[in-house]
């Protein structure tokens, strides 16, 4: 009622925002309860393939300079790559309480850490071969190897890869919890667990994140 009578165009905006909201909430409950009710390996890891592939349609959208070609020979491997190492990292941490439940989770959190880091990484990466073309012919020139010349590039793209997970980290935790450790609260976990699962999930994230970099990295320089 509030913006109705000081800004019409916001409350479409607002319901526009709600129906799409509340639409892909049922659309992905609906997703979710479909794997778990199945409960099979296979239909899980099918699961993680296709948050993988709409995942790195989504990172290659963000990055406007990379060829449609690298989306699959670079973009998808880095994103599996980071998935599986990540999962693998809390499935192994947590194998006595493993189930799909579980598995469905971790690829939805490791997908928004992935989907936060990516993007930035290519645009550093990427950014910085344009800026540093006449250095590496520079280099090679003088006998430097490929990996010495492109060393600067790939440092800002690590760089980047992680100042997301970073800020994260930085910020008032005291005051803004992180989500996952208020929705473990809110589903009855024990504090001390709660916070341990949350700093668990964050160091696998980081794994996850730096693997699926590196690789993002090798793979765009390889195929460029």
């Amino acid at each position: 009622m509030l913006f109705s009578m000081v800004n019409r165009s916001m409350v479409s905006r607002l319901m526009r925002g709600l129906v799409f909201f509340v639409g892909s909430m049922l659309l992905a409950g609906a997703c979710i309860w479909g794997v778990c009710w199945v409960d099979s390996w296979w239909l899980s890891l099918l699961w993680m393939l296709v948050v993988s592939i709409v995942l790195a349609i989504l990172i290659h959208g963000k990055t406007s300079r990379l060829s449609t070609s690298l989306l699959w020979k670079a973009v998808l491997p880095s994103v599996l790559a980071g998935m599986i190492v990540s999962v693998g990292v809390m499935l192994l941490s947590l194998w006595k309480g493993s189930n799909t439940v579980l598995f469905v989770s971790l690829v939805a959190i490791m997908a928004g850490h992935l989907y936060a880091a990516l993007p930035a990484t290519l645009q550093a990466f990427m950014g910085s071969l344009r800026h540093t073309k006449e250095h590496i012919i520079y280099m090679k020139s003088n006998g430097a190897t490929h990996l010495e010349s492109m060393m600067p590039s790939i440092v800002r793209g690590l760089r980047a890869s992680v100042l997301p997970l970073l800020r994260s980290w930085i910020g008032p935790t005291a005051i803004t919890l992180p989500l996952l450790l208020c929705g473990l609260l809110m589903a009855g976990i024990d504090i001390p667990m709660a916070v341990l699962l949350t700093v668990l999930t964050a160091l696998a994230a980081f794994v996850g994140v730096v693997s699926a970099a590196v690789v993002l990295i090798w793979l765009v320089d390889l195929w460029k």
